[in-house]
């Protein structure tokens, strides 16, 4: 008697999620060229948001195509509008 092995469908991993938003992200460096990076304000949650996944974990910077400075800007941006509550 065989046994009939069920395929499951498998989960993607964390590696295959972040080589997908990479794919779609491919605008991302264009987007925030027509916007500095360094000029966002907390309030501007619109601008912040591209930054930012649907889970609401900020992007790392080859994602983002930002420079360290402007990464730690945005991370410190996102962070004071989460605690002010503008954001998830």
């Amino acid at each position: 008697m065989k046994k009939c092995l069920a395929i499951k469908p498998s989960l993607p991993t964390i590696r295959e999620i972040f080589l997908f938003k990479r794919i779609r992200n491919t605008d991302m460096t264009e987007e925030s060229k027509k916007k500095n990076a360094a000029e966002l304000k907390f309030t501007e949650t619109d601008a912040l948001n591209r930054y930012v996944t649907e889970t609401g974990k900020i992007l790392p910077r080859k994602f983002t195509g930002l420079t360290s400075k402007e990464q730690r800007h945005v991370k410190k941006t996102i962070k004071h509008a989460r605690n002010m509550l503008l954001m998830k």
